[in-house]
């Protein structure tokens, strides 16, 4: 169970990297590359994304790290702890007078199990905090795509001391900026999304009765022989 817990996740455990990567590939891409800044596609691509995303989330955080991902496991936790299942296990193994042992093993289980709902706290909050990011990087791009060049609040702010032409320029770039952080910054829920699925899957899976009798059986042969090495 440790092992799978100890699993890396880009979001939660590398919380710099999704924030420096957009960026230095948005900078970039933002010099090597022109995007086509119609006002009316700009407006409608916010739009659109801010939806998908919207709904990418809420599946993202409901279906593979949700609350129901963690009852079910919970739940499973107290079927194996009922006495009938119990005595079933034990038998099974041929670990009949293993009964503490068998407890233990639950109690350990649970324990990384409240370990993993921390984690998934903390994954909600830093893809939320990425989430932010994005949404920052939208209003800018609506913002700056609506703000005029020659525009008189431009021209106070500036004094007439920048040409209008590097001011378009400026605003080209800044649009590219924005929007390519967007583009960038929505791979890391992509890739993020695969390893939480797969973190999710490992730990259902544990819980399978092929695959926890078999841990449970190497938990109660290591308490053994460490109670051997005790006694000796």
């Amino acid at each position: 169970m440790k092992s799978i817990l100890n699993r890396k996740i880009l979001i939660k455990n590398h919380p710099k990297k999704i924030i420096y990567i957009p960026l230095v590939f948005s900078i970039i891409f933002s010099y090597i590359v022109s995007l086509k800044l119609d006002i009316s596609i700009l407006l409608t691509f916010e739009q659109t994304i801010f939806v998908i995303l919207s709904a990418i989330l809420f599946v993202f955080h409901e279906s593979i790290i949700g609350y129901s991902t963690i009852s079910k496991i919970r739940n499973k936790i107290n079927e194996y702890k009922k006495n009938n299942i119990k005595l079933r296990m034990l038998s099974f193994l041929n670990k009949k007078g293993a009964s503490k042992n068998y407890d233990d093993f639950l109690v350990e289980t649970e324990r990384d199990i409240v370990n993993f709902s921390k984690g998934v706290e903390e994954f909600k909050r830093k893809s939320y905090r990425l989430y932010i990011i994005f949404t920052i990087f939208g209003f800018l791009v609506i913002v700056v795509s609506l703000i005029s060049s020659d525009s008189l609040f431009i021209n106070f702010l500036l004094n007439d001391t920048v040409t209008l032409d590097k001011l378009s320029r400026l605003k080209v770039y800044l649009l590219n900026f924005f929007i390519f952080g967007q583009f960038f910054t929505i791979p890391i829920w992509i890739i993020s999304a695969y390893q939480a699925q797969q973190q999710k899957n490992e730990i259902i899976n544990f819980f399978d009765i092929e695959n926890i009798s078999g841990k449970l059986k190497e938990y109660i042969q290591e308490k053994n022989l460490k109670n051997i090495e005790l006694e000796l």
